[in-house]
C-alpha cells in the first residue's frame, strides 16, 4: 500500500507536530496554504482509513463515516491544538464516536440528515462541550515560552503556576473542593506527578476538567500530555506492535468464521472451530498485553525526569490519592 508509512508511530509523531505547527501559523504566512492542502488531504485518507484498520469496520461503514465527516475536515484539523495525542489516535477517536452515532441511527430508523446533526467529538451540545476550544490565550505578551521546556520545568511551572488574568472558570461543584486542595505549590506538584504516573487514557474532557481545577490554560496540559507521551515511546511501540498483533488475529477470525460458515463437511468444521477457539485465545490475549502497556512513567522514571529520590515521588502518589478519596468522599456525601 502506497500510505502505509502513515500508520507507523515515528510518521504519526512527525505528522502530529506538523499539523500543531499549522494551527498556530499565522494565516497571511505563506506556507500555511500549501502546508493546509497536505494536511487535509492526509485527514481525509486518514478518515477512511483508520476505520477499516483501527475499528475493523468494513469498506462501505468506513465510506458511510467518511461522507458524513469529509466537509468537516477544516474544524476537526483546526481542534487538533488542543489534543494531547497523536493525529493518528485523534482521527480514530473521532470515527469511533461517528461510528457509535451512525449505529445507533441504523437502529432507530433514523435518516442520514437528523444523524449528522447529532453531537461530534468536536462540536457538542453547550451543557457537554469542551469549553477550552474557544478560549484565547490567557497570557497575552507574557506568555511563557512553555514549549522551550522539558518535563521538569514544565512541572515546575505548572506547580507555581495559576491564571494570570481575570478569567472567571466556572467550577462545577463536585471540582471545587479538589480545587482548593491544589492551591498550594506542594500540592499541585504531587499533583503533576500523580498524572505522570496514571496510564495514557487522558482525552479532550479530562485535559479541560484538570485545566480547570488546577486554574491554567487547557494549552499548557496539552503539551504536558504531548511530553509525556514522548517520554512513553517505548512503550508505546511495544503497544503498538501488540495492537497490530491483535489486529492480525482478529482478521484471521473474520476468514476463519467465512470458512466455517461455508464448510459442509462436519469434520472440515470441527478442525476450523478448533483452530478458531486457538487463534481467538491468542487474539484476547494480545489485547490483554496491550491493556497492561498502556501505562504511564513508573515511579524510577518520574524520579529520573524530574530529578528527585524514588521516596519523594511514592510520597506524592500517595498524597495525591488521599486528596483525591477525600474529594469524592464529599461528593457521595452531597
Amino acid at each position: 500500500m502506497k500510505n502505509c508509512n502513515y500508520y507507523s508511530l515515528q510518521e504519526d509523531q512527525r505528522f502530529s507536530n506538523i499539523v500543531v505547527e499549522f494551527n498556530q501559523m499565522d494565516a497571511r504566512e505563506s506556507k500555511r496554504e500549501s502546508l493546509k492542502k497536505v494536511i487535509f488531504d492526509r485527514t481525509q485518507i486518514l478518515i477512511y482509513e483508520l476505520p477499516i484498520r483501527n475499528l475493523f469496520l468494513n469498506e462501505d461503514e468506513a465510506a458511510e463515516i467518511y461522507l458524513c465527516l469529509r466537509d468537516d475536515v477544516e474544524r476537526i484539523v483546526d481542534s487538533y491544538r488542543y489534543i494531547g495525542k497523536t493525529y493518528n489516535s485523534y482521527i480514530t477517536s473521532i470515527c469511533k464516536f461517528k461510528a457509535r452515532s451512525l449505529d445507533k441511527r441504523n437502529k432507530a430508523g433514523m435518516n442520514i440528515e437528523d444523524s449528522y446533526k447529532s453531537d461530534l467529538l468536536y462540536e457538542l451540545e453547550a451543557r457537554d462541550s469542551i469549553q477550552f476550544f474557544e478560549r484565547e490565550p490567557f497570557y497575552g505578551t507574557n506568555r511563557p515560552e512553555i514549549y522551550t521546556m522539558d518535563m521538569k520545568a514544565l512541572v515546575e511551572f505548572i506547580s507555581s503556576s495559576s491564571d494570570c488574568n481575570d478569567f472567571t472558570l466556572d467550577l462545577a461543584p463536585r471540582e471545587i473542593r479538589l480545587a482548593k486542595s491544589l492551591e498550594k505549590r506542594i500540592s499541585r506538584k504531587h499533583m503533576m506527578i500523580y498524572l505522570m504516573y496514571l496510564p495514557q487514557m487522558e482525552n479532550p474532557y479530562f485535559i479541560d476538567s484538570i485545566s480547570r481545577v488546577m486554574n491554567l490554560d487547557p494549552m499548557v496540559f496539552s503539551y504536558f500530555y504531548a511530553l509525556k507521551f514522548e517520554l512513553c515511546t517505548k512503550i508505546n511501540e511495544k503497544w503498538q506492535k501488540k495492537q497490530n498483533t491483535a489486529a492480525r488475529h482478529f482478521k484471521t477470525l473474520l476468514k476463519l468464521r467465512g470458512q466455517i460458515a461455508y464448510e459442509a463437511d462436519s469434520e472440515k468444521i470441527r478442525n476450523l472451530n478448533n483452530i478458531y477457539t486457538k487463534v481467538y485465545n491468542y487474539y484476547i490475549l494480545s489485547l490483554e498485553k496491550s491493556k497492561r502497556l498502556k501505562r504511564g512513567l513508573n515511579q524510577n522514571e518520574i524520579a529520573e525526569h524530574l530529578g528527585i529520590r524514588r521516596s519523594s515521588v511514592f510520597y506524592a502518589i500517595k498524597q495525591t490519592k488521599s486528596i483525591l478519596t477525600d474529594a469524592l468522599a464529599e461528593i457521595d456525601c452531597t
